[in-house]
């Protein structure tokens, strides 16, 4: 073996262009596997960090085609009426402001049950956690930090004990999470700094209020399948005891992985079988590459089996050669995957989950080599073949590159030249769908501008800004400055930004038709969206009817809404919804609104997202109750030029009202929008590469091939110029066999692409799997290509004397 690896290093120095060339293809072929690998490591493969994971699983509330969070009361019957989980805790989430540590600062929260952490199965770093005791209804006095912001308050052991200012009240750190801990929703929101007792008081007031995550931990032998024939039980009894819940209803138990990740999984495998496609075309390239090779070295094996060797001994030295050859481009293929993960965790791609968990370790690092290895068979094994067949006596006698397996190596040539095009168009395909859906995402009008608009969020502290009056009175002011700055043409504030957020939905009842329901069971409902005066104006939302909320819309005035033109015509088919009343099913608020407006549909939860029934709330008229609803806001403002430049005077606006409040996630509307898109974007860029890299491997082995037949052949041509063959007759019979393959590999691709296309489905927008365009535009490119790579080699064979060329031979 140790003879057999030295031989094959000698072999790879003595023809340097071949080895460089066969490295290279697998080094950007394995790389391109182990970087997404690594990807798809972080996320599927690697457990979540909780205490044996698999036993962790979420619970919430389905009606087959919506998905929404858990009341405090059904949390309650989960845990009395079922005994298939350990246990179960729940939490919501928000945002709270710390000061007295330099500038305001506003920090995502957490309030959770006590039983939370011991649920997921994590011990706090430092101090304790929550007990039962203080996981109360009322004002908590502690609080548990993570370990993030423990590093930023000093990172020292004292921290437990110590004090902190957060929404304007003192509160006593009593714990610090460990540096991975995080919540479940923290991978799609960001990890919480702060966490609070959710200190939950269930009443039958709160049953159709649902907004809490819920977490359990299965019971011993006992699989979610179990959990949730049982739950089905728990849902019956629901569904008859709270008449507002639709007929559908379920209370669905998914593991927790799945309920986290299953969406990009899907997206993560097909990419994964992407660059898969891509190494195939590698592989193709290489055997071509050791079959021209093998040709080359008929004298030398001959020789070799004249002294002795056996067929087997040549097949093990050249697979040996082989997998030399596929440990160094796996080498390569690492270090170019090393790089390509830097470059994506530095983009860091908005919907990427676990982006700062992709990395190149030891998994990866095993993935790679075994790839190489694995490949290293799959293209040396049939050319080692081919190759060991020889013809001894001729060659032997003149060096001659026939063998007594010419004609199979002919076709093998041939058969991998028909795969590789096949391949390559299967990949361009699937590059040509996204392209051509990401196209059509782009031309969907969001329903608002976005030029000029900058926007921000902020959060009044509860205890600074107790009541409804103080909340109003602060944003108004807000606003007043902020229109009278220079650069600023309008200005307003929404509680949940389109693209940023995802709003909730409210219950309603018509007036004149209150127990009315639709067609699913379900009330009537819309999400449920604060909105101050200026707003509509500020993002350019066209008014349909009617009028937008405006500063006469307060407390002593007639309540009134605006809605979305799919609310209106919803619910007031007969276009009688502008006068129309309705009210909130809640007791939070009884009183009849009047719609005052209709307004255009948007986008809210993104540009691929269906539009969803929308009730637009005064800022001054929104339930008194319900003062937290109104603290936290997000302003936008319309500027003359670029938003950027007057950002440090809209923060001077604010600090001169009350320099505790802060502003954070500032950003531009276009930003916002462009974000929205980063997962579709980024699937674009990364199918576009391999795509194009599978048209230049396809480029090159089409060439390859064509070009070693022409020089295999040019005694031929030679001799038939020679004969008064013209040179266009040579040329044309050259390129039709050349043509002739790529078309069989065409048609055998688009095959292929119309049954792997479906894949695909799940990732496109507003084109079908077997959209026309796409599946006419990738052939007729890659037969303009394939024409190419089979003229040069046909034309360079034609340019040479024909007289030179018989001398030569």
């Amino acid at each position: 073996m140790i003879r057999d690896l030295r031989f094959a290093l000698r072999m790879l120095v003595k023809y340097p262009a071949f080895s460089v060339a066969a490295v290279l293809t697998l080094g950007l072929g394995i790389g391109a596997n182990s970087a997404i690998f690594s990807v798809v490591d972080a996320v599927m493969f690697n457990g979540l960090p909780y205490d044996n994971p698999d036993q962790v699983v979420a619970v919430y509330g389905t009606d087959m085609e919506d998905r929404f969070p858990v009341s405090e009361m059904e949390r309650l019957r989960y845990i009395d009426e079922t005994d298939v989980f350990a246990s179960v805790a729940a939490y919501t989430t928000g945002a709270m402001t710390i000061t007295g540590q330099g500038d305001a600062d506003l920090v995502a929260a957490a309030f959770v049950n006590a039983n939370l952490f011991s649920t997921l199965g994590r011990a706090p770093l430092r101090g304790r956690t929550f007990s039962p005791e203080e996981d109360a209804p009322g004002p908590s006095a502690v609080i548990v930090v993570s370990y993030g912001l423990w590093q930023r308050l000093g990172g020292t052991d004292d921290v437990v004990g110590s004090n902190i200012v957060v929404n304007g009240r003192t509160r006593t750190v009593i714990g610090v999470l460990p540096h991975d801990f995080r919540l479940p929703t923290d991978y799609q929101q960001g990890t919480a700094s702060i966490y609070f007792p959710l200190g939950l008081n269930p009443s039958p007031d709160q049953r159709n209020i649902h907004y809490l995550n819920v977490v359990a931990r299965l019971a011993d032998d006992i699989g979610p399948a179990q959990a949730q024939t049982a739950m089905l039980t728990v849902s019956e009894r629901l569904r008859e005891e709270i008449g507002t819940l639709p007929p559908t209803f379920i209370a669905a138990v998914v593991p927790m992985q799945e309920q986290l990740f299953g969406d990009v999984s899907q997206t993560l495998i097909v990419l994964l079988a992407a660059v898969g496609l891509v190494l195939l075309i590698a592989c193709v390239n290489v055997a071509s590459l050791l079959l021209a090779r093998g040709e080359s070295r008929a004298r030398e094996l001959s020789i070799r089996t004249a002294l002795g060797a056996g067929r087997k001994r040549l097949v093990r030295q050249l697979l040996t050669e082989s997998v030399v050859l596929g440990v160094i481009g796996g080498g390569l293929g690492l270090l170019l995957a090393m790089w390509a993960v830097q470059g994506l965790v530095s983009l860091n791609p908005p919907g990427l989950p676990r982006i700062d968990e992709v990395l190149v370790d030891g998994r990866v690092i095993a993935f790679t080599f075994a790839v190489a290895l694995l490949t290293s068979v799959v293209f040396g094994l049939a050319p080692a073949f081919q190759s060991a067949h020889v013809d001894t006596e001729q060659g032997l006698r003149d060096g001659s590159t026939r063998t007594t397996a010419g004609g199979q190596r002919l076709r093998l040539r041939r058969a991998l030249v028909v795969t590789e095009v096949a391949v390559g168009l299967m990949l361009t395909v699937g590059a040509g769908l996204l392209i051509r859906s990401f196209a059509e995402l782009q031309s969907v009008e969001p329903g608002f501008a976005s030029e000029r608009v900058m926007t921000m969020r902020t959060w009044l502290p509860g205890s600074r800004y107790p009541d409804k009056p103080a909340v109003r009175d602060f944003y108004n002011e807000a606003l007043r400055r902020i229109r009278a700055l220079p650069g600023v043409t309008n200005a307003g504030a929404i509680s949940q930004l389109p693209m940023a957020s995802s709003p909730g939905d409210w219950g309603v009842r018509l007036e004149g038709r209150e127990e009315e329901r639709l067609a699913s069971g379900r009330r009537p409902w819309a999400d449920w969206i604060v909105v101050t005066d200026g707003y509509f104006e500020t993002m350019g939302i066209a008014l349909r009817q009617g009028r937008f909320t405006n500063a006469t819309d307060l407390e002593t005035s007639t309540p009134t809404v605006v809605i979305n033109e799919n609310m209106a015509l919803r619910y007031w088919p007969d276009g009688s919804a502008l006068g129309s009343r309705f009210k909130l099913s809640s007791t939070i608020d009884t009183i009849y609104r009047t719609v005052v407006g209709i307004v255009g549909d948007v986008r809210h939860n993104g540009l691929d997202a269906q539009t969803r029934p929308q009730m637009f709330l005064p800022h001054g008229q929104f339930p008194a109750t319900a003062t937290f609803a109104m603290s936290t806001m997000s302003l936008a403002l319309v500027t003359t030029g670029e938003p950027e430049a007057i950002m440090g005077t809209v923060r001077q606006a604010f600090q001169s009202i009350d320099p505790d409040v802060p502003i954070a996630q500032v950003s531009t509307m276009e930003s916002v929008v462009k974000g929205s898109t980063s997962m579709r974007r980024l699937n674009v860029w990364l199918f576009s590469g391999f795509g194009l890299l599978a048209l230049v491997l396809v480029t090159v082995g089409v060439y390859g091939v064509m070009a070693y037949t022409v020089s295999q052949r040019s005694r031929e041509f030679g001799i038939r110029m020679a004969l008064g063959a013209s040179p266009q007759k040579v040329r044309r019979e050259i390129v039709g066999q050349g043509i002739t393959l790529a078309a069989i590999g065409i048609g055998a691709g688009v095959v292929g692409a119309l049954a792997l296309s479906r894949l695909l489905a799940g990732l496109l927008y507003g084109v079908g799997v077997h959209d026309p365009l796409t599946f006419v535009t990738v052939p007729f490119i890659l037969a303009v290509v394939a024409l190419l790579a089979c003229y040069l080699p046909a034309r360079q064979a034609t340019t040479v004397d024909p007289a030179t060329t018989l001398r030569d031979a």
